[in-house]
């Protein structure tokens, strides 16, 4: 495959955070529903359960995998995998390489402010503002959902419930909705460990963005310490309806390295000079000619 074409795929993963392979999927067997008759669990154990596991991922450090499959202008079908680094500190800072043989040929980062997709081998850039991101502009960097979705289909955030839990339409798991930055976060939790297996994100009119599927939970080892270990899933699988990519995330040897984890891998300006970027385009929506109105967006980059 062409590196245009790998770089293409990968934009779209930069846009969906790791859009998903639903042919492995739908091809599983569809087990039957569960008829529960007992309440789901309260609200208060729910989220207390959740956000006891997830406290322990607030800096994450993993090697990723990545299998990019999709099909090209041409009609092609590309299947094309890489490898790289996933560093996180939550809630707005990410650094991901994708590439081979050791070298990395991409990055998707951000900051508190900004975002960024970085092609290294081609020395270019281009960065955005959280707070200027809109369900409209959006597509313009080749995301389908908020920049900062990106780390809640992880499943790592925390949440503030404000309604019952219920049991799922087929009785498998509960199911639980949080408020998201364009929209409703459903979140699906497996009911025995309260982990998410499932999590959606919803426009403001109730629209499908993504659907994260979870797997594979491993534990992830806490400040070095392999005594102290707290779970996550190892195997994302991210669908986005609007788009043809599929796509697989391995995380291998997750762990919270705390204060291991540098600040400069959020840094923008020191990663440009570390990778010889050469031209930066901005995502941000342009500025209105003088005399003329701003146009209207919607939405904010909370």
């Amino acid at each position: 495959m062409s590196l245009r074409l790998f770089a293409r795929a990968v934009t779209t993963v930069a846009a969906a955070w790791l859009m998903t392979a639903l042919a492995g999927c739908v091809s599983q067997q569809r087990l039957e529903p569960i008829i529960r008759t007992e309440p789901a669990p309260a609200i208060e154990a729910v989220e207390s359960a959740y956000n006891a596991r997830v406290a322990g991922l607030d800096r994450l450090w993993a090697r990723a995998t990545v299998r990019f499959q999709t099909i090209d202008r041409e009609g092609n079908e590309i299947d094309e995998q890489g490898e790289g680094h996933l560093q996180l500190v939550r809630p707005r800072s990410l650094y991901f390489t994708v590439g081979k043989l050791g070298e990395p040929a991409f990055e998707l980062g951000s900051n508190d402010e900004r975002y960024w997709w970085i092609d290294i081998r081609n020395k270019s850039a281009r960065i955005g503002t959280h707070a200027k991101t809109t369900p409209a502009l959006a597509p313009r960097s080749g995301l389908r959902v908020h920049p900062l979705d990106l780390i809640e289909l992880l499943g790592i955030t925390p949440v503030k419930l404000q309604a019952e839990p219920r049991w799922s339409q087929d009785g498998r798991s509960v199911e639980v909705v949080v408020p998201g930055r364009w929209g409703d976060r459903v979140l699906r939790l497996d009911p025995e460990r309260l982990e998410p297996v499932e999590i959606e994100l919803r426009d403001s009119v109730g629209g499908l963005l993504a659907v994260a599927r979870l797997t594979e939970y491993e534990g992830a080892i806490i400040g070095g310490n392999v005594s102290a270990v707290v779970r996550v899933a190892a195997r994302v699988f991210v669908d986005v309806p609007s788009t043809s990519t599929q796509v697989t995330l391995w995380l291998r040897e997750p762990e919270n390295r705390g204060a291991r984890i540098r600040s400069r891998a959020f840094n923008f300006e020191s990663l440009s000079q570390e990778y010889g970027v050469k031209s930066i385009g901005s995502i941000d929506p342009v500025p209105a000619a003088p005399g003329q109105p701003v146009p209207a967006t919607r939405g904010t980059g909370r």
